[in-house]
């Protein structure tokens, strides 16, 4: 599990290949965006 800050203030914890996909899907947005 990973412990990650959202907004500087919550911590959430979330298992790494679920971590992985939403960063791979946050990347994609973002060069989509581009």
């Amino acid at each position: 599990m990973l412990e990650q800050e959202v907004n500087g203030k919550t911590h959430v914890l979330v298992p790494k290949d679920i971590w992985d996909d939403i960063m791979a899907m946050f990347n994609e947005h973002l060069n989509k965006g581009e």
